[in-house]
């Protein structure tokens, strides 16, 4: 009779960067861990997508049954990429309900290994709260997508009351993990990783990342041909690239600003455009809905291709971590455009690093953003100026570091894994 399995299960939240996060992730346990089961947990249109993309032949899915009619969300709604900003907290709430779904599957899987782990996403800590109805045989673990300090707290309390009762919700099942998985780097944030042990106190935090994609990956991935081609006529490293981020919009009169910004700059540039923060009837000239909404993303604009290209010289962004931690990976300068919550600590963090200019911060009536400056910057960071020169030069030293910190000889993230899987008797 064959000796069960060991099984980990990993549950991202459901938006394109939380699981593209635990994808690499999972392709490094893998790896490493090649006789282990691992299964993705979601929703059923997001694991019919994965399995769709083969995004990682040896893992296995499963989904929990969930239908958006019954919590008020549109159809397809399950993703946090597939709705508008407002009705994101009720798609949060709406998944602490999968509970029970998720306690049942965590049974069954427990009944035929020999070890069960379960890796959550913050935006599902309550999976804690099942993997401690199992006793001892299901250790969880908490994996945080987010910038060092941002890991150990909530984030700076913007948005409406419901959004704190959640965060708060999600805080207070933190409690249930065995210890908590950083992605980040220990090399470039010393200072911040201390000040997260410090913060959690009795619990390890192992710095894992980064969790992206190098360039050899990034070139395999299906994007725009349009896109491409047009970037393929580019001289290297003269292309700005735009992009808040999956959910942030800006304001329409910040957007204009910004237009004008570039077109006074003469760099080329592309920017995946959203619609404007504010906008309800959609600068198409029609009511907003879920179709008109998605033709504002620039589809197959994927981040990590573009970031991969070799004319992208730089990268204006809103610093979310996912999109920090690509920006380095592929050792592209950033402009940062900062809107809420920890990418205010990550501009810091960069500028530290003098591989970030911040160049406008916040998304309100009182947001200045000046087209002048805006201007100023993208020459300056784009230019052949001994400041841009300098950013190059340093992104390109973080960059090594990231690459450094995977190496079985020495680096600091293929060591904090191992030690994880030593805690989680997995080795």
């Amino acid at each position: 009779m064959s000796t069960p399995k060991k099984h980990v299960v990993l549950f991202p939240f459901t938006s394109k960067g939380h699981i593209a996060g635990f994808l690499s992730f999972a392709s490094r346990l893998h790896r490493i861990l090649p006789h282990a089961t691992i299964t993705l947990v979601s929703t059923p249109r997001n694991v019919a997508a994965l399995r769709a993309a083969a995004a990682a032949p040896f893992l296995d899915f499963h989904a929990l049954r969930f239908d958006p009619a019954e919590h008020g969300l549109p159809p397809g709604g399950e993703s946090q990429d597939e709705i508008f900003p407002p009705l994101l907290i009720p798609l949060y709430e709406a998944f602490e309900t999968l509970q029970p779904a998720f306690d049942d599957f965590v049974a069954s899987t427990a009944a035929a290994a020999a070890r069960v782990v379960v890796i959550s996403d913050v935006f599902v800590a309550w999976t804690g709260e099942v993997a401690r109805r199992h006793g001892s045989q299901v250790p969880k673990y908490m994996l945080y997508q987010y910038g060092l300090p941002a890991a150990g707290a909530a984030n700076d309390g913007s948005g409406g009351r419901a959004d704190r009762r959640f965060l708060d919700r999600q805080l207070a099942h933190g409690n249930n993990t065995d210890a908590v998985l950083v992605n980040a780097v220990a090399e470039p944030e010393p200072a911040g990783l201390a000040m997260l042990r410090r913060t959690l106190r009795v619990l390890p935090v192992w710095p894992i990342g980064p969790l992206s994609r190098d360039r050899r990956d990034a070139a395999t991935e299906p994007t725009d041909d349009t896109v491409l081609r047009w970037m393929d006529t580019q001289p290297p490293g003269s292309v700005l690239y735009i992009s808040f981020g999956t959910n942030s919009m800006i304001r329409p009169e910040h957007m204009l600003e910004l237009a004008a910004a570039l077109e006074s700059s003469g760099r080329c540039f592309l920017w995946k455009i959203k619609p404007p923060e504010g906008d309800v009837a959609g600068l198409n000239g029609g009511a907003t809905t879920p179709s008109s909404y998605n033709r504002w993303l620039a589809e197959g604009f994927e981040e990590r291709v573009i970031l991969a290209h070799p004319s992208t010289a730089a990268f204006l962004s809103h610093c979310g971590w996912s999109s920090v931690l690509e920006s380095m990976a592929h050792g592209v300068p950033v402009i940062g455009w900062l809107l809420t919550a920890e990418q205010f600590h990550n501009v810091m963090v960069l500028e530290g690093l003098g591989v970030c200019v911040e160049v406008a911060r916040g998304n309100t009536d009182e947001t200045v953003v000046e087209r002048r400056r805006v201007a100023e910057v993208v020459k300056m960071v784009m230019g052949e100026t001994a400041k841009a020169d300098d950013m190059r030069r340093r992104v390109q030293e973080v960059r090594t570091m990231m690459v450094d910190a995977w190496k079985e000889e020495g680096g600091s993230s293929f060591e904090a894994s191992q030690a994880f899987l030593e805690a989680m008797k997995l080795k």
